[in-house]
């Protein structure tokens, strides 16, 4: 005898995109380590340079090179980690309909387009990773029921670290610009870029362990329903046999 057709929509593990995402998101940390230490160094050699040292030209054409690599290659990390991470969002938003829950605020789509539209890409991606986490909570087996689970401290800890990075790399980038040759500017928006830095390696490291959380808890509570959906179609069978007898 067949079970009941199932109108929900399939449920698509994010498993292998979490596992290339996490690699990207060390990876990602990393190079921003990397880069806060270059940082120190670009300082330690504009202070030199205050104090009256004449650097040699190849030192600085070298350090100048080292510096276009760093920032293109942590440039291209990002993108591709932001492009992974929104996809990764994208399916853990849309495998909640699978999981059983209902009344979400927040539609798939602002899963990939709240990320975009300034001011609010400030506060709608959290907002929606804040639904999901909660909605993916296997403890949580009613479909109502998830929106009276409690808001992880992790996941603030990692959207204020990401709006700081943000922030701070803004920050740098404009005096960076206004600098104009001034030591003492170029100086600070140095500093900025340290903080910024700093901030992405803060980021990227609580931002892994927030993936690892809403991928295991999903496959943990898909795991649960399809264990309860297959002692209902054992309780529907029997109640069929009963029937016919």
């Amino acid at each position: 005898m067949n079970g009941p057709v199932s109108l929900l929509p399939p449920y698509v593990s994010a498993l292998p995109v979490a596992r290339g995402l996490g690699t990207l998101l060390i990876a990602t940390g990393l190079l921003a380590w990397v880069a806060v230490g270059f940082d120190l160094a670009d300082i330690r050699l504009l202070g030199r340079q205050a104090g009256g040292e004449i650097i040699a030209a190849l030192d600085k054409r070298a350090h100048g090179l080292t510096a276009v690599i760093l920032f293109t290659a942590q440039t291209v990390l990002l993108a591709v980690t932001v492009f992974f991470f929104i996809l990764w969002t994208y399916a853990v938003r849309s495998n909640l309909r699978a999981l059983g829950v209902r009344k979400l605020d927040y539609k798939t789509a602002w899963s990939v387009t709240g990320w975009w539209i300034p001011g609010i890409n400030f506060v709608r991606p959290y907002q929606v990773l804040r639904e999901i986490w909660k909605a993916s909570d296997p403890a949580t087996s009613d479909r109502f029921e998830w929106k009276r689970a409690p808001t992880p401290p992790l996941l603030v800890c990692w959207w204020i670290a990401f709006v700081a990075f943000l922030s701070f790399e803004l920050a740098a980038l404009v005096m960076g610009l206004g600098a104009s040759g001034a030591l003492v500017k170029y100086q600070l928006a140095r500093t900025a870029s340290i903080l910024a830095d700093t901030c992405e390696a803060i980021s990227a490291s609580l931002a892994w362990f927030v993936v690892s959380k809403i991928t295991d808890a999903q496959e943990e509570k898909w795991e649960l329903r399809d264990q309860y959906q297959a002692i209902d179609d054992d309780l529907l069978v029997l109640t069929a046999e009963r029937e016919v007898r």
